[in-house]
């Protein structure tokens, strides 16, 4: 039995693995499940003992990434740092590139927009996300408000706006990295860019 879950999770992994690559190539509406089961070196039956359809596979590939960037905030809240601190750790942590990372959010910025104004894969999509997406929301402006209350964070902007900054700023930042519309990526260092976000929430710049 434990060689058999081993196996599947290895599937699964597989097909999703291959579900990034075909999206990638051909975009979520022209990608069948045939293609991911070639690419994967599964049978389509396979696909649906682990998946309910092409979306579902979308859901899981942007549910799996968001948890990721979830757990890094964790991380970092526990280890009982300075609100900035923490703010300027998580931004370095998220913002650190890999080839998997960096694939996926390339094909979120491509195909999760289309998706969302679509009325019959839309509502789908925003439930299975908006929960995760609640629950980083919640832990980051705890964050913000407790570097409020510590006088580290400024006082003149409301916590919503100064969240909505950071967050703003980051994806910002993750755009110009991917460059995903002119095929470039830019590789150099996040410090300085982290630096100028924190500036800009800091109690007279004071950190």
């Amino acid at each position: 039995m434990r060689r058999t879950k081993e196996e599947a999770a290895l599937t699964e992994q597989a097909i999703l693995d291959a579900a990034v690559s075909v999206f990638t190539s051909k975009g979520f509406n022209d990608t069948r499940l045939e293609d991911i089961a070639a690419n994967a070196g599964v049978t389509r039956g396979a696909i649906y003992w682990h998946f309910e359809n092409k979306l579902d596979i979308f859901i899981h590939l942007i549910t799996s990434s968001l948890k990721r960037y979830e757990a890094i905030i964790i991380r970092e809240i526990q280890k009982n740092n300075t609100p900035v601190t923490t703010l300027r750790s998580v931004l370095t942590e998220v913002l650190k590139s890999d080839p998997e990372s960096d694939s996926l959010t390339g094909l979120f910025q491509l195909h999760l927009p289309g998706l969302l104004m679509d009325s019959s894969k839309g509502e789908t999509l925003h439930a299975a996300v908006s929960q995760i997406m609640q629950r980083i929301n919640d832990l980051l402006l705890a964050v913000v408000y407790n570097g409020v209350d510590a006088g580290q964070i400024r006082t003149d902007i409301r916590p919503n706006e100064i969240l909505l900054f950071i967050t703003a700023s980051l994806k910002g930042i993750m755009d110009e990295r991917l460059r995903v519309f002119t095929g470039q990526v830019f590789t150099g260092d996040y410090t300085q860019f982290v630096d100028m976000v924190i500036s800009g929430i800091c109690a007279n710049n004071d950190e």
